[in-house]
């Protein structure tokens, strides 16, 4: 959450303790992006993920093992630094708002 803070500080959070009380969450909101914390198991048990997607939201998987799970999602592997965190913001945005969060208007390769 402090990473976010940094790089966007007008940005809304929503934190859940689990995928559960994330789904609640998500009754009452719209996510652009979600940061998951979750285990393999986590996830293949829970419907968080196909939730996420039927809005739109980008999904990425953070942990030490996001990279061995078979996923067409994008994964960030513990530990990362901010920078990383900022890219996929900034990307987020870039797709919500159809055009460059960048200054100068650039897109990132």
């Amino acid at each position: 959450m402090a990473i976010v803070q940094d790089v966007m500080p007008d940005t809304r959070m929503l934190v859940a303790g689990s995928a559960e009380q994330a789904m609640t969450l998500l009754q009452d909101a719209r996510v652009d992006i979600a940061f998951l914390n979750l285990s393999p198991l986590e996830l293949a048990r829970s419907d968080l993920v196909r939730q996420l997607e039927q809005t739109g939201a980008t999904v990425i998987l953070l942990g030490h093992e996001a990279d061995a799970l078979a996923t067409r999602h994008r994964f960030l592997e513990l530990p990362f630094v901010s920078s990383a965190i900022a890219a996929e913001l900034r990307d987020v945005l870039d797709r919500v708002l159809g055009q460059s969060s960048r200054p100068g208007g650039g897109r990132m390769a």
